[in-house]
């Protein structure tokens, strides 16, 4: 049986339709994508600021920790001498 003139017309408005909400879809995927791009990339650059920030807070512990063992090593030696001076009394 061959369909007739308006079958196929409402075959073919269907499949148009079809179409069109599919292409909408599709345009939303890339939307969706765009987003989660810009988003993984800002997160990115985070990450990198978090790991600068981090290296500089390591090289400024490491540096207070070098100042605390020379002040104490001289904290001791200042102490050594007091001691040595109340000796000698």
């Amino acid at each position: 049986m061959t369909p007739t003139l308006e079958q196929l017309e409402q075959r073919l408005n269907a499949l148009e339709e079809r179409m069109g909400e599919r292409t909408g879809f599709d345009a939303g995927q890339d939307r969706d994508l765009r987003s989660m791009a810009s988003a993984l990339s800002s997160q990115n650059h985070v990450l990198e600021a978090l790991a600068i920030s981090e290296l500089q807070h390591t090289e400024s512990l490491a540096a207070l920790k070098r100042e605390m063992r020379e002040l104490r090593g001289e904290t001791r030696q200042i102490v050594g001498m007091l001691i040595a001076r109340d000796e000698r009394r």
